[in-house]
């Protein structure tokens, strides 16, 4: 299976839709940056991206380098909700690294 079949593919839209969407699934990190005292990142399904802050659960992942720019990631908990001024914003409460970093030839989103 390609890097890409392995992703939630349209996943993104599903979230930014559905209010009550609420199943795992797996995206790719494009980057994750600390900002104040919260880890936030942009998340990718290989179509379609989405802005997203880590809750403090999962800071030590990006601390420890676990969780970083191309990893790819299974969210099983998160709420997505409408910021003003950002759109939809995923709050991140659960996730599992499934990959650390991977490289595709094919650029994703």
């Amino acid at each position: 299976m390609s890097r890409l079949g392995a992703l939630s593919v349209g996943a993104i839209v599903k979230l930014k839709g559905v209010d009550d969407f609420q199943e795992p699934v797996v995206l790719k990190v494009k980057t994750i940056e600390l900002k104040d005292t919260k880890y936030h990142a942009e998340l990718t399904d290989g179509i379609h991206d989405i802005a997203a802050v880590l809750g403090s659960q999962l800071t030590e992942l990006a601390k420890d380098g676990s969780l970083s720019s191309n990893a790819v990631v299974k969210v099983t908990g998160y709420t997505a909700n409408n910021v003003s001024g950002r759109g939809m914003v995923l709050m991140v409460t659960a996730l599992e690294v499934l990959d650390v970093k991977v490289e595709l030839s094919t650029p994703l989103g």
